[in-house]
């Protein structure tokens, strides 16, 4: 009896102290919901007193005696009333909220950001110091806004040819530890463009480059900065964009109609055997090369038509960390044309485009490759070589010879004859 007890009892205090948590719960988040939260706690505060007042009148009481009959109900209304008076006006907005909210766009505090239209617009009208000024007004509100720092490092570079402004504020941006990664390789891959493209120097290009590499390593970012560095221009190649070289024409070789041993006039065209070496000493330099190990692929099968050496190109690039879905489905695309052009193989084919649809179920390339799988037949029979049709000897100009017709039987009339 005493054990049914206290779980009964157990469970009223289990009930009351939920129901506690509950109000209090919801206490906080009107107060923070509010835009006057002063207010709401001083009429929480009287809600309390008056709600407590009203037990403490009802436990004083006996509630099924006359006097109980005629004061408790005067009571609730008079604490009805007060909570009407406190709580109405909030209770009708949260009713009528759905539509006021449709008409008006809610009561919900927009999140501060910065605007640069202004800093933007005064650079585009050449108003250079005006738009830092403007943007640097924007920082000290929002300090540490990635848009508006690279604006005003793009404005230091391309606008006042002040790179070296332009480079202080992208290494601030990658020094802040709590930077993205994304923003990181960003701010340094711009960096690289105005080294570029403004200082004409292609060795601090390079370097921001690689900074990127050492700050996030092993990463989508350190691939496409490995494959920008492979790529790199030629300190020549960038000066003569803005001073062009004079083109130097060979004096041509005269009476050429007259030499009997006509010299060649047409560059050589390399052949595959130098384009492979070239290709090979490339990756050599930079084994990060993508576009090189592609192009060696297919000099290895369509033009030394040795299918396993180009497959295993293409594999050694598939195999590589941090590669683009996209590139991957094409290595895979180029897999299976070499087993349909040079190896004959539909089978094998076709478990190469099963194998992007395996990689990428969802994606346009497995989409591509499911309708490839069925034409993969007419791949085959368009690349089958038609066979050659020999025909018979016959006789030449037989209808100049004097007795036309079967040979034996112009023998047998010469006998007769």
């Amino acid at each position: 009896m005493e054990t049914s007890t206290s779980i009964s009892v157990l469970k009223g205090l289990v009930v009351l102290l939920a129901l506690i948590g509950v109000m209090i719960g919801f206490m906080v988040c009107t107060v923070k919901r509010s835009k006057d939260p002063g207010a709401i706690q001083v009429k929480w505060i009287i809600t309390i007193i008056i709600v407590s007042g009203l037990f403490t009148f009802v436990r004083g009481i006996e509630l099924f005696s006359y006097a109980g009959a005629f004061t408790v109900p005067f009571a609730c209304m008079a604490v009805g009333v007060a909570m009407a008076i406190l709580w109405g006006p909030h209770i009708a907005a949260f009713l009528a909220s759905p539509v006021t909210n449709a008409i008006s766009g809610g009561d919900e505090q927009i999140k501060a950001r910065p605007i640069y239209s202004m800093a933007q617009a005064r650079r585009k009208m050449g108003k250079y110091a005006e738009a830092v000024e403007l943007v640097q007004a924007q920082l000290e509100r929002f300090p540490a806004d990635y848009e508006g720092e690279m604006l005003l490092a793009a404005i230091h570079v391309e606008d006042l040819n002040d790179i070296n402004r332009g480079e202080v504020t992208v290494k601030r941006i990658c020094n802040r530890p709590a930077t993205p990664p994304a923003q990181v390789a960003g701010a340094l891959s711009t960096l690289a463009d105005w080294q570029q493209r403004y200082a004409q120097n292609n060795e601090m290009a390079r370097q921001a480059l690689e900074e990127i590499s050492r700050l996030l390593p092993d990463s989508e970012y350190d691939r496409a900065a490995r494959q920008r560095v492979a790529h790199l221009a030629s300190d020549q190649s960038l000066l003569d964009q803005h001073d062009r070289p004079r083109v130097v024409m060979k004096e041509g070789v005269k009476r050429i109609g007259l030499v009997k041993n006509a010299p060649q006039i047409a560059p050589a065209t390399p052949t595959p055997a130098d384009e492979a070496m070239a290709l090979v000493e490339r990756l050599k330099k930079h084994p990060d090369d993508n576009e090189a190990g592609e192009r060696l692929a297919h000099v290895y099968a369509m033009d030394f038509h040795r299918a396993d050496m180009g497959i295993g190109e293409l594999e050694r690039l598939i195999a590589r960390p941090h590669q683009l879905p996209k590139d991957i489905a094409r290595w895979i695309n180029a897999i299976a044309d070499i087993q349909i052009k040079e190896l004959g193989n539909v089978e094998a084919a076709s478990a190469s485009l099963q194998r992007i649809i395996d990689l990428f179920p969802k994606s346009a390339s497995a989409d591509l490759a499911r309708s490839r799988m069925h034409t993969l037949k007419r791949e085959h029979r368009g690349q089958e070589k038609t066979a050659a049709l020999h025909l018979g000897e016959y006789e030449q100009r037989l209808g100049l010879r004097t007795g036309g017709g079967d040979p034996q039987r112009r023998e047998d009339d010469a006998g007769r004859a």
